[in-house]
């Protein structure tokens, strides 16, 4: 995880957009495209997908995480002040209901007689929860669910930003295995839709053929059709600007697509793959700008807290444990799957999702610091440090007596 990743990821978004905007719906794009656009010579402007992205990268860095009010207003607002960016007619739907006072969870289920969009919208703007939450791929998942349900319900819309935001955390790491990322979303989705799709992305990826892949993959904008392609495009790519050139060669909606699949390919290869001469879109500063800003606030972090048992990041669950063998208390963090190994072994006492401060609190008012701090055992959440105090050590004789 580098400054050019972050940078890459979030600046490869927006040049796959601006590069795609002006071929959007057209069946096939011919390979001359882009040098046909850049040869204009003026500046590329960015589309929703851009817009969405850098409202939520100021709302998850402004309220310090996911708030569901907070981004759905910055959707509406940023659409609302520039609705020429190409936002399609039910999503405008649900903004014109939040701005006029409806709560966004019954706006966004509304869309589509209550089924609601299995549309791209979540995963076309979903990279920066990948920046946020990096090194934390539990968290990136969670996150990804919960920005994709501020305007797209549908279970496939959910794991169309699902898989495009596990793809990016994947192409940040510098181990990242190409050949990993299809067995592994097998485990991650949950539509069988997505299932499907993955199978077919497979045959696309052994045949390397585009128009196979655009015909069997599908390039619209339903979330099964666009994620899958975008992942081939990055998965058949040498570099950024191979994903790019091939993502919109699919056709189809191509800015979204190209957008998807630059932002995969910015996290791998970096700012700096990006051609000097792609960079002439609207909104570079800005989008800096905030790429360094999610670095920043991801490096000021502590290291994540590692499982007691098999050193892994347990990124999800902290346990306050009572080992019945030692017949003391310790706290002790726990991956979930060791957690399940050790059921038997150690007793659970205090369960405590693995969330932030608030959890601090709900500990104090539920009476389990009430002594001195000073005299505290260290509980470890990856972010925040603090002190349980002397009050837990009777409680875990009791829990084990």
């Amino acid at each position: 995880m580098t400054l050019d990743r972050y940078r890459g990821a979030l600046v490869g978004l927006a040049v796959g957009d601006c590069l795609g905007r002006p071929y959007e719906g057209q069946r096939t794009v011919p390979d001359s495209a882009i040098d046909d656009l850049l040869a204009r010579g003026f500046v590329l402007p960015y589309s929703d997908d851009t817009a969405m992205a850098l409202a939520l990268s100021e709302s998850i860095l402004e309220c310090g995480g996911f708030s569901g009010e907070d981004m759905a207003l910055r959707f509406a607002r940023e659409w609302q002040a520039e609705p020429h960016r190409g936002y399609g007619a039910s999503i405008t739907s649900v903004f014109e209901s939040v701005l006029t006072g409806a709560r966004w969870e019954e706006a966004a289920r509304r869309q589509f007689g209550g089924e609601g969009s299995h549309g791209n919208g979540g995963a076309m703007r979903v990279a920066p929860v990948a920046l946020w939450a990096y090194p934390d791929l539990g968290e990136t998942i969670r996150l990804a669910k919960e920005t994709a349900r501020v305007t797209h319900t549908h279970p496939a819309g959910v794991d169309g930003a699902v898989m495009q935001a596990v793809s990016v955390h994947h192409a940040l790491n510098d181990e990242f295995d190409p050949s990993f990322l299809i067995p592994h979303f097998q485990g991650v989705v949950e539509t069988d839709v997505f299932r499907d799709k993955l199978a077919v992305l497979g045959r696309c990826l052994d045949r390397s053929d585009d128009e196979y892949a655009a015909l069997h993959l599908g390039n619209w904008v339903a979330a099964a059709n666009s994620v899958p392609a975008a992942l081939y495009a990055f998965l058949s790519g040498d570099d950024y600007e191979s994903v790019i050139r091939r993502a919109i060669r699919l056709g189809g909606d191509t800015d979204t697509i190209a957008a998807m699949a630059g932002a995969i390919a910015g996290a791998r290869w970096g700012f700096d793959a990006i051609p000097e001469e792609w960079l002439r879109i609207e909104g570079l500063e800005r989008l800096i700008g905030l790429a360094d800003a999610l670095y920043d606030r991801r490096s000021s972090q502590t290291e994540p807290v590692r499982c007691s048992s098999c050193a892994m990041p347990a990124v999800l669950v902290v346990t306050v444990a009572y080992e019945q063998e030692t017949r003391g208390g310790r706290l002790l963090a726990y991956c979930l799957d060791c957690r399940e190994r050790l059921a038997e072994r150690i007793r659970l006492a205090i369960p405590i999702e693995f969330v932030n401060d608030e959890t601090f609190i709900s500990l104090y008012e539920n009476g389990y610091t009430r002594s001195d701090p000073e005299t505290a055992c260290e509980l470890v959440f990856g972010e925040v440090r603090r002190h349980l105090i002397e009050a837990v050590w009777p409680y875990f004789h009791q829990a084990g007596s």
